[in-house]
């Protein structure tokens, strides 16, 4: 986590890095008891266990599901919408909201006033069940699985919940750094792979979970360039059809992005180096 952070100081310098930018919820907890008000520590367990290193991020008009237990940690990637609605008039009946409403109280999270129902944009291309229609109230989204409430909390604007809750970001739903555990010498390198995603997608997604959208190009050019922008300068270097090198060099940071086509998507080389 302390080499994660470090690495977002200094990307900072080069991209004006904002690792809150989008919204990010991290697994909190799975309810002590179902909507029947049953309680079985074999189910809570196995909950745990299955949702406990997912992660959802909902990024403009995309909402991505990613769970590390998985051999392919992407679950889905869709465009989606938010309904917003009161508690009552999602669960019609007063008598069901009720039962929401303890599952809330016993595990002191308060369900808001007004609610969204986030659900795909497309209902011919949703996210597998759970995913498929979750509930946002205030800092938490919901899934309702086997009776039992799962809770993910929002991330985005609490460093401190950052810290706490490890190195769940944005940046590193994709990216793993490639020292960890190393003493820190002014360098970090971080390997990111974007599943099914083609050269131009990748690096779409690349400048918004990085941080580099006012200083790279808006598309991914198709030839060598170079520019400035304002005391940076920036370089696209093409290496055959599926492989591009982009150095930013700032004062006396640089910042060396190597996108390269592989058979399962896009893997991004990310080098740091800081002139501290």
């Amino acid at each position: 986590m302390k080499t994660l952070l470090v690495f977002f100081s200094f990307i900072c310098c080069i991209c004006s890095f904002n690792v809150y930018a989008n919204d990010l919820w991290v697994f909190y907890k799975v309810s002590s008891t179902d909507l029947f008000s049953r309680h079985d520590s074999k189910t809570i367990q196995n909950l745990n266990e299955l949702y406990g290193k997912a992660k959802i991020n909902a990024d403009d008009n995309t909402l991505t599901i990613n769970n590390d237990l998985l051999e392919s940690s992407t679950v889905c990637s869709v465009r989606y919408r938010k309904k917003k609605e009161t508690p009552l008039s999602y669960f019609y009946s007063k008598k069901t909201l009720a039962m929401y409403e303890n599952v809330f109280k016993e595990d002191n999270i308060s369900l808001a006033k007004n609610i969204y129902i986030l659900r795909s944009y497309d209902p011919d291309k949703t996210c597998p069940p759970p995913y498929d229609e979750m509930i946002e109230s205030d800092d938490y989204l919901l899934l309702v699985v086997q009776d039992y409430l799962v809770f993910f909390k929002n991330i985005t604007d609490n460093l401190g919940q950052l810290k706490d809750l490890s190195d769940k970001s944005v940046f590193s739903t994709f990216c793993e750094s490639t020292l960890e555990g190393s003493t820190f010498d002014g360098k970090e390198k971080y390997i990111c792979s974007f599943t099914n995603y083609n050269l131009s997608n990748a690096y779409l997604k690349f400048k918004k979970i990085s941080g580099c959208d006012g200083v790279l190009k808006e598309m991914l050019p198709g030839r060598n360039e170079s520019y400035y922008m304002g005391d940076a300068k920036v370089v696209y270097q093409w290496i055959g059809s599926n492989e591009v090198k982009i150095t930013v060099i700032q004062n006396m940071d640089e910042g060396v992005y190597s996108f390269k086509k592989t058979e399962s998507g896009t893997q991004v080389a990310v080098i740091i180096k800081s002139g501290y």
